[in-house]
């Protein structure tokens, strides 16, 4: 079985406006394939269900509820599990790009040089820059005394140091 994202969103969507009450799986429209999206949802916390076996596998057992960790995945800012929890930080991979450019461009190699690696850089693909930039900031950790000046650089510029 597939799972589906935008029938997920549509679940999740659907039980948040009856929050924090549960829902039944009818009133949801559950079709078979639904099944699985929402035991993928339960697994992860998401959500509560109740599953039962019949002739032709898993259905739903009844009401499906949202949880409070569920409502903080619809959250643009991730609601209270973000305030309490571990910052998630994403780079869409053209800022990567952008950013690595822009180091290439300030550079002092060679014009020619420069644009060659900057159009590599445009053409790789995104687990290629996943795998750059985790090196990039290995490299950089790797230099920390030079890490460290720079953060006290940046924040002596921005922010008040006791």
């Amino acid at each position: 079985m597939k799972l589906n994202r935008e029938r997920q969103l549509e679940i999740l969507n659907e039980l948040a406006i009856h929050y924090p009450a549960p829902v039944p799986g009818n009133m949801l429209g559950v079709t078979n394939e639904d099944v699985a999206n929402i035991a993928y949802l339960n697994e992860h916390g998401l959500v509560e269900a109740a599953f039962r076996r019949n002739g032709m596998g898993m259905v739903l057992n009844g009401f499906v509820k949202i949880t409070a960790t569920g409502m903080d995945f619809l959250e643009d800012d991730g609601g209270l599990t973000a305030i309490r929890g571990v910052v998630t930080i994403k780079f869409h991979e053209d800022a990567l790009k952008a950013i690595i450019e822009s180091k290439i461009a300030g550079s002092d190699l060679p014009e020619e040089q420069k644009s060659s690696l900057i159009r590599t850089v445009r053409d790789l693909p995104g687990e290629t820059i996943k795998h750059l930039t985790t090196r990039l900031v290995d490299l950089g950790l790797d230099n920390m005394p030079k890490a460290i000046q720079a953060i006290h650089t940046f924040l002596s510029q921005n922010m008040p140091i006791p």
